[in-house]
């Protein structure tokens, strides 16, 4: 199948089919335009992952149809979230690939309903890769509370998934983390510290790996560590980037910490990361419309063109999840944030939570 991708104002994308046979589906999308949202600026981590994957799933999607990505960025993610419940028709045209959603909607009380309300095609798994300044003479988690300048991290958000995340790390070797929120993308965070505005932050694997040689010719910043790629309980690190995982890192420096509520914690969200890409539908879509996004989303993923559209990024593969298994992760991460003395740790490291 050809297509002709038009990049239009505002970041957004049109794939537009040129030829080929409907698919085998109830719903047919045959002439029509669907939008795939994501929740961030166009040029970032998440717009990059929503592009790269897009001219697959229309190609699975019945009918072929008109493509478009559609940048819809704001409150730190949050206003893509609150606009598929609230905004969107349940019609099945629209779709959004949310990213770091998950644990928005368990924690921040920016929500007024519950992320299982809305309809779920499924969810991606995404590898975060923590990068710190060389000059802050971290090698190894313990040295994280013997740095000769306070840790700041830049972020979207203070109440940022990866932030937040390693704040709950650092805090299980006895370090603070200092939080800046407030820049839009990617590349701004990494600009921040590769310039020395702050000293830590965190990349998704994909803007990793293409922006990986740029980030070592500045000589200034290295991987630190990796969330790595769940496979069942564990999580497996990405042979491309050169740093263990997290939870590799704790069982080895800190395994008195395993049968604790902060590593219940620290847990929980790094489960949070086998779904931080979730696929979302407006609430009461017909049942074969999100069957049908579920469907499309899963052959893209497997799709051995998509394998080499990521390979040639030089990142790993993140397999699919459908409607029931990511379903099943959303009630692990309810019943393990929500437990009152996982509540008491996050509360005392990440209070922006709670405000």
């Amino acid at each position: 199948m050809k297509l002709n991708l038009i990049a239009t104002v505002s970041g957004v994308l049109a794939i537009l089919p040129m030829a080929g046979p409907a698919g085998a589906s109830d719903v047919d999308f045959s002439g029509k335009t669907v939008r795939i949202i994501q929740n961030y600026g166009a040029g970032g981590s998440t717009d990059l992952f929503a592009r790269t994957i897009a001219p697959f799933i229309q190609k699975y999607l019945p009918g072929q149809p008109t493509v478009v990505v559609e940048p819809k960025p704001g409150a730190a993610g949050i206003q893509a979230g609150n606009y598929m419940h609230n905004s969107s028709s349940p019609d099945g045209m629209e779709i959004c690939l949310c990213n770091s959603m998950p644990v928005r909607w368990v924690t921040v009380n920016d929500f007024d309903f519950d992320l299982r309300d809305l309809a779920i095609a499924g969810s991606q798994p995404v590898n975060t890769v923590v990068l710190i300044r060389d000059d802050m003479n971290v090698s190894k988690p313990t040295d994280l509370a013997h740095t000769p300048k306070p840790l700041l991290f830049s972020a979207t958000s203070p109440a940022s998934e990866n932030a937040s995340r390693f704040a709950v790390f650092a805090n299980i070797f006895g370090a603070k983390v200092n939080i800046i929120g407030g820049y839009r993308l990617a590349g701004n965070m990494g600009q921040s510290v590769t310039q020395g505005e702050t000293n830590v932050t965190s990349l998704n694997g994909d803007y990793y790996a293409v922006q990986s040689t740029a980030i070592a010719e500045t000589g200034s910043v290295k991987p630190f560590g990796q969330v790595g790629i769940p496979n069942g309980d564990r999580f497996d690190p990405e042979p491309a980037i050169d740093a263990p995982t997290f939870d590799t890192m704790v069982r080895e420096y800190a395994p008195e910490v395993l049968d604790t509520p902060k590593y219940k914690l620290f847990s929980a969200f790094n489960q949070a990361a086998a779904a931080q890409m979730i696929y979302v539908l407006a609430p009461g879509t017909p049942q074969e419309y999100v069957t049908a996004w579920q469907d499309a989303i899963a052959k893209a993923a497997a799709d051995p063109e998509y394998a080499k559209a990521v390979a040639n990024m030089q990142t790993a593969l993140r397999p699919f999840t459908g409607e029931a298994g990511t379903r099943k992760m959303l009630d692990a991460l309810y019943d393990g944030f929500k437990s009152p003395d996982v509540v008491e740790v996050l509360k005392e490291i990440a209070p922006v939570y709670f405000k």
